[in-house]
């Protein structure tokens, strides 16, 4: 009979040591998935500002004379028969 408890107790200790490392191991998993999250959540955070700067961007562009503007001052469109007068420095 206690061979038989001994035996019994070493297979309950070896089942407990085996369940609390797979509890580590689940524990580390889990602290890893938690920053992965974060950093999934600061990109997530990044691109919506990204896109919220978009929309307003495209939503001036959807006003003419803000096209026009734009195409003035950054390709130097001029409207036919208009002249333009450059002057450099004195």
């Amino acid at each position: 009979m206690p061979h038989k408890e001994l035996i019994l107790r070493l297979i309950m200790v070896a089942l407990l040591l085996y369940a609390m490392s797979r509890y580590a191991e689940a524990r580390a998993l889990c602290a890893e998935v938690r920053g992965y999250t974060a950093q999934l959540r600061t990109q997530l955070d990044a691109a919506e500002e990204k896109h919220r700067r978009l929309e307003n961007c495209l939503l001036q562009l959807r006003d003419l004379s803000e096209v026009e503007r734009l195409a003035r001052a950054q390709l130097g469109y001029v409207r036919p028969g208009e002249i333009i007068f450059t002057f450099g420095e004195p």
